[in-house]
């Protein structure tokens, strides 16, 4: 259960930095479409077109945020996938033996 709020934490708090590095653009009238913003190999050309360096250092920050939660999404998408295979194992073990006395009287 931690496992899954955790994971659903980082998840609004990658959207919240996606959406934060959309308005540095919006705010400077950048056109940008779909999610080839997001993308490592274009971030150079992304940057450039920021004419004031604050800014553009702003959206290098958020770029730098991007990659770490993605990063703490697919480590904590394994975990929780670990997590729920550990415990249908053991549900699963567990309920081996209840079901057997179900289906002899039944």
């Amino acid at each position: 259960m931690q496992a899954c709020r955790n994971l659903t934490t980082i998840n609004k708090d990658l959207t919240r930095v996606m959406n934060r590095l959309k308005a540095v653009f919006r705010s400077w009238a950048i056109p940008y479409a779909g999610k080839l913003v997001y993308a490592p190999c274009y971030r150079a050309n992304w940057l450039e077109k920021i004419p004031e360096a604050g800014a553009r250092r702003r959206a290098a920050r958020l770029y730098q945020q991007l990659d770490l939660l993605q990063l703490l999404v697919s480590f904590r998408q394994s975990c929780v996938n670990t997590d729920i295979g550990k415990w249908v194992r053991v549900i699963g073990a567990s309920m081996k033996g209840p079901r057997a006395s179900c289906t002899s009287q039944g």
